[in-house]
């Protein structure tokens, strides 16, 4: 059986609280990609962690899309 990707638009995401702690994909206008784990959202910022434990963040503005699979992220 395949994974089940899926994609969301940032505005989206902003809204969905079961986001947080999950492992994903965000990928920027320029289709540069970030994994990472979302760690929380602050108004219209999404604060994440890498697997090195580096902290990032991103306004929703920069994020084109952002790709998780739900199999192993719920």
């Amino acid at each position: 059986m395949g994974k089940r990707i899926f994609r969301i638009k940032p505005e989206l995401a902003l809204q969905d609280s079961q986001l947080v702690g999950k492992e994903m994909n965000f990928v920027l206008h320029d289709r540069t990609v970030f994994f990472g784990v979302l760690k929380k959202v602050e108004g219209n910022v999404f604060k994440c962690q890498n697997m090195k434990g580096k902290n990032f963040q991103f306004a929703a503005s920069e994020i084109y899309e952002i790709v998780y699979d739900k199999a192993t992220s719920f």
